[in-house]
């Protein structure tokens, strides 16, 4: 009797807690912010790595002063670069209107700073004269290794899997998380039941 007892006023209790409002704002309230969040995110993330791309291929003149030795004349002209000797007399000319950027190659680029100095174009369109330089260096590389498979391993652009193994059987799976976050969630529904009630 006591058994069947406490199962009425179980289910009473869950029936009369879902169908308050305020049970499913609060439980559907965190979800959605987390999921505006994760959203808003994901566009900016986008967006930024758009606006990176586009800018790698942005057309303008230029003046450069190779101290490397790695960047190609040939690809410089193309993307719409002048060779040049003095750094001084270039950055000059930025500061004048006279041109729209300089670039400053180091001796070693991998370890030393590339210089870039333009004209301002705002926040926003600044971004391009450092997305040219990078780009700039890195097609001659690439035209330099003259081999698509070493250019990706360079590039570190390669798809990689992984496998962990955990006692001998492959582990990390997605069925792997499913008990913790059913754990997690009937947890977290437990907690809002306890504030509604109070």
């Amino acid at each position: 009797m006591a058994r069947h007892n406490l199962g009425t006023v179980v289910s009473f209790e869950v029936i009369r807690t879902l169908k308050k409002r305020q049970f499913w704002i609060g439980t559907l309230m965190v979800p959605i912010v987390i999921g505006v969040v994760i959203g808003l995110n994901v566009v900016s993330n986008a967006s930024t790595a758009h606006e990176v791309d586009s800018q790698k291929n942005e057309k303008f003149d230029f003046l450069y002063q190779d101290k490397s030795g790695y960047v190609d004349f040939n690809i410089a002209v193309a993307l719409g670069g002048t060779k040049v000797d003095n750094g001084d007399t270039a950055i000059a000319y930025v500061k004048s209107g006279k041109a729209s950027a300089f670039f400053l190659f180091p001796e070693d680029p991998a370890t030393e700073k590339i210089r870039v100095f333009g004209k301002n174009e705002g926040i926003f369109n600044n971004g391009k004269y450092s997305a040219v330089a990078g780009q700039l260096l890195a097609l001659s590389a690439k035209s330099a290794i003259n081999n698509d498979t070493l250019s990706k391993i360079s590039a570190n652009k390669l798809d990689i899997s992984t496998t962990t193994y955990s006692n001998g059987k492959e582990a990390g799976s997605l069925g792997d998380a499913i008990p913790p976050l059913l754990f997690l969630l009937i947890f977290y529904l437990v907690i809002l039941l306890l504030e509604i009630k109070c």
